[in-house]
């Protein structure tokens, strides 16, 4: 709408990316659809609660390889419509869980709205 503020702290791209996720030992497979430096949306296969700690890798596709970025979050909002790629999910990262070169490889990214240099 116009005039309406972005009030978000963080510039986010919306992305395409293959993610995977646990919530315990076991990994599933997510789809990263935007970030910014501090979250990430995606869909995962079914909702999880508010307030579930998250850890995920994030994989992008360079030239000749795939980078992935660690991380780990906590659920902040579920958006319980179900659609074909799965459920909403929108996850606050833990500062402290990345690693200091995927957290400027995210700014990079960001900053180069969603293009790998």
């Amino acid at each position: 709408m116009p005039g309406m503020e972005d009030r978000r702290k963080f510039k986010r791209v919306g992305v395409r990316l293959p993610s995977v996720f646990s919530v315990g030992e076991a990994w599933q497979t997510a789809s990263t659809r935007n970030l910014s430096e501090e979250g990430v949306m995606g869909y995962f296969p079914e909702p999880l609660p508010i307030g579930t700690p998250v850890h995920f890798k994030i994989f992008f596709p360079e030239a000749r390889s795939i980078f992935a970025v660690s991380a780990e979050g906590s659920v902040v909002w579920v958006d319980p419509s179900e659609s074909s790629g799965g459920v909403r999910h929108g996850i606050l990262l833990s500062g402290a869980s990345l690693h200091r070169g995927d957290r400027e490889f995210l700014k990079t990214f960001v900053a180069r709205t969603g293009k790998i240099a």
